[in-house]
């Protein structure tokens, strides 16, 4: 009898446990240009080069220079490079515990009376992935990281 018991408790909870939502993450199929407009991969071309030092004009100098500066799509793509790793660390932390704390003090007095208060008291809350929501979460934001 322990045995058949024994086996029907592993047999739930191994069931329970292999479920998830949703399908698995397949890559989509990318339909872009082969190679991006500033591929650097081949570095021995003039193009690579610093062309317009070569042309010694002051002005085609600060022009090119301000370009590079004010490049905000370079700036942009790290900052969201930057926000889809700070979602990938908020992901895996959801599926931990949190453990919270809150203190509050009150006072009043009327018609000579005076009541005080203190409270102290730890919070304790974890939401258990049963279904794999946060395994597919974390899969979400890994695959928008990349």
């Amino acid at each position: 009898m322990k045995k058949i018991t024994r086996f029907l408790i592993l047999l739930t909870f191994t069931g329970l446990g292999g479920c998830m939502l949703g399908p698995n993450f397949q890559k989509p199929t990318y339909h872009g240009p082969d190679k991006f407009r500033f591929d650097t991969s081949d570095s021995s071309k003039i193009v690579n080069l610093r062309w317009w030092e070569l042309l010694d004009d002051p002005v085609l100098d600060t022009l090119i220079k301000t370009a590079l500066r004010e490049n905000q799509d370079v700036r942009s793509a790290a900052a969201r490079i930057a926000a889809a790793r700070a979602n990938i660390g908020y992901t895996k932390s959801l599926q931990w515990p949190d453990f919270n704390y809150n203190i509050s003090v009150s006072g009043s007095g009327m018609s000579g009376e005076v009541s005080s208060g203190f409270k102290a008291y730890p919070e304790f809350s974890w939401e258990v992935g049963f279904w794999g929501k946060y395994r597919r979460m974390n899969e979400a934001a890994r695959a928008e990281l990349l």
